[in-house]
């Protein structure tokens, strides 16, 4: 299924795809360009795009109608990214490794040199 129908107040190009590698192979080429998808969670659908791109972290902000300021989460696709964005106690680690991917929020520590836009 797909529509094209812009978001109110938005101007924006949606479209509803299935889930198939196709589809993913698509939000991962418009992730690369600075674009917006938006992906399930446990509890909700939410946009995302790359935590490192400040204008796609203002472009999120802006799509939740949000302060700039307000922070973002940042998903993870394994426990084996979890060093690049934050200073993971072990038992932190341990848990990320037990139950990611997974209904599991930690709310860690940045590093001294944080991977994450923090425009």
């Amino acid at each position: 299924m797909s529509s094209d129908a812009p978001l109110p107040d938005q101007g924006a190009n949606v479209q509803i795809l299935p889930v198939s590698d196709e589809a993913i192979a698509r939000a991962g080429e418009r992730l690369r360009q600075g674009g917006l998808v938006a992906f399930p969670t446990e509890t909700v659908y939410g946009p995302g795009g790359l935590a490192r791109d400040p204008a796609a972290v203002r472009r999120i902000s802006a799509a939740k109608g949000r302060p700039a300021d307000h922070p973002l989460i940042v998903h993870l696709a394994g426990a084996r990214d979890l060093g690049d964005w934050a200073e993971p106690s072990p038992i932190a680690r341990r848990l990320a490794e037990t139950f990611w991917p997974g209904p599991v929020t930690l709310v860690l520590p940045l590093p001294r040199r944080p991977a994450v836009c923090d425009e």
